[in-house]
């Protein structure tokens, strides 16, 4: 199903692309047809592998959830709100792990474009004596588009330690709490064994 899909995907996309005016072709850099081509096709078939994984994932953790609110309604209401923070955090993350992504895109679509003329008009560069300015400019274009993605990179690992510490804090704030819970008697200890081995599980929510 995946290996039809991304056929499917590129099928549509040459059909787009050869219904083109020439005109708008012209003005339209080759990267962007390329990148759509090899890249996005195979990112939309993944999306698809990737709802399956989730949706289980999500039904089952829901329904941890629920059994957790019947053993201890005060442990259900922090992992409620643990699950919560996550899902702000990692809401933000997405968003500004989205634009950087898709400023390196662009700027990547722009170097396979100059690549590729370069390939394409071999013979022009090398009657007019501009063979070198050309590499020069594309390896400029591809820095540039290779600095955009190391800054995207290290704003996720930026984000990703900072997820550790809000998961370590509330993990040491979840175990004391247990603690507590047991000596007061609101809690048995292998109903808070059970909570405790798999409560892990909610993060993936």
């Amino acid at each position: 199903m995946d290996t039809k899909v991304v056929f499917d995907i590129k099928t549509a996309l040459i059909r787009a692309i050869t219904a083109v005016q020439m005109k708008k072709n012209d003005q339209t850099n080759n990267g962007i047809y390329i990148e759509r081509l090899h890249e996005d096709s195979g990112k939309c078939s993944d999306v698809l592998l990737d709802i399956m994984g989730v949706a289980l994932d999500l039904i089952s953790n829901i329904a941890f959830l629920i059994y957790i609110a019947f053993l201890n309604f005060w442990f259900f209401l922090m992992l409620l709100a643990y699950v919560i923070v996550l899902w702000l955090f990692d809401n933000k993350k997405e968003y500004v792990w989205y634009i950087q992504r898709r400023q390196f895109r662009n700027k990547r679509e722009v170097a396979t474009g100059a690549y590729n003329e370069q390939v394409r008009g071999l013979r022009d560069l090398k009657s007019l004596n501009i063979r070198n300015r050309t590499i020069t400019d594309a390896g400029d274009k591809f820095r540039d588009a290779q600095a955009i993605n190391q800054k995207s990179r290290f704003t996720r690992r930026k984000f990703v330690m900072a997820r550790d510490i809000i998961a370590t804090i509330f993990e040491v704030g979840f175990f004391l709490a247990g603690v507590l819970f047991i000596q007061s008697g609101w809690i048995l200890l292998s109903e808070f064994l059970v909570i405790y081995m798999y409560h892990g599980n909610i993060r993936n929510l």
